[in-house]
């Protein structure tokens, strides 16, 4: 009985280790979609700077599905914007605007993370121009943020608890 016990257990902990691998999998296939269209839609407006502003901006962003489009001044001031949001605001130095601004890098896709006075999440994503200069595009990802909380470790333990033979359950990384 204490083999059988034992054989059961570990097929469960396989089972777990499978579902936490396909759902590391699939959002990390999807945001790597995310990261391809934003990097993408940025790389176009740098090519057609000489045709900026808002309404080419606005225009973009609904043509491509995005949220979000500014483009930064190299003092990381919202110069054009779609939808003429945020024209002016400039980076405080906690933002992730402020980071890319100084890294030095062409590109980079930040994390999901919630915007700044709502409950929405969105992914962001920063090309830089020769100037300085450099366009950020944001897509509103809620459906993302749903399905990255709903495959969670602690959804996965929650998940197990309910398993009516499971007494404990834990999710240990690598560190």
């Amino acid at each position: 009985m204490i083999g059988e016990m034992q054989r059961l257990g570990l097929d469960l902990a396989e089972q777990v280790l499978a579902r936490i691998t396909d759902n590391t999998e699939a959002l990390e296939t999807i945001e790597g979609l995310l990261d391809e269209k934003i990097l993408g839609i940025g790389r176009t407006v740098v090519a057609n700077r000489d045709q900026l502003s808002n309404e080419y901006l606005t225009r973009l962003a609904k043509d491509m599905g995005v949220d979000a489009i500014h483009w930064y001044s190299p003092d990381c001031m919202v110069t054009f914007s779609a939808y003429e949001i945020d024209l002016g605001w400039v980076a405080p130095s906690t933002n992730p605007v402020r980071y890319f601004s100084t890294s030095g890098l062409m590109e980079w896709t930040e994390e999901i993370r919630q915007a700044e006075g709502n409950d929405n999440f969105y992914k962001y994503g920063y090309v830089r121009g020769t100037l300085g200069e450099f366009v950020q595009v944001g897509i509103l990802a809620n459906a993302v943020q749903a399905l990255t909380e709903k495959f969670s470790y602690d959804v996965l333990v929650n998940d197990l608890a309910t398993y009516g033979k499971v007494v404990y359950a834990a999710v240990i990384n690598k560190q």
